[in-house]
């Protein structure tokens, strides 16, 4: 079975890019945007295998530094499609406070 990838980076000015382009072409992935790419693979497993099989394929391949992040998205089993960092974590949004925020909503809406 195809299962549909949404592969983001960000590996600043001195990321391996060279390996995660040859990754990323030998995945047949076409590019979405700036360090954002789609690309489908063949899998059989479970999600926690799928996201095993990316993390092996990446770190094998890849040369990382501290600040190097990979965000994947992809439509896990049931339906729900959801993301997860294999490399780095989230970090302050460049847009945090240019919007305005209503202070009269209600929590957990």
């Amino acid at each position: 079975m195809k299962k549909a990838i949404w592969l983001s980076y960000d590996f600043g000015v001195k990321g391996d890019y060279d390996a995660l382009y040859a990754y990323l072409d030998n995945a047949g992935a076409v590019e979405c945007g700036d360090g954002l790419a789609y690309f489908e693979v063949e899998f059989s497993g479970t999600d926690a295998e799928l996201e095993s099989r990316l993390e092996h394929e990446l770190m094998g391949g890849l040369n990382l530094a501290k600040n190097d992040r990979i965000y994947v998205v992809f439509q896990r089993e049931g339906g729900r499609v959801t993301g997860k960092f294999l490399v780095g974590s989230r970090k302050a949004s460049r847009w945090q406070g240019f919007g305005h925020q209503d202070d009269n909503k209600e929590d957990g809406l």
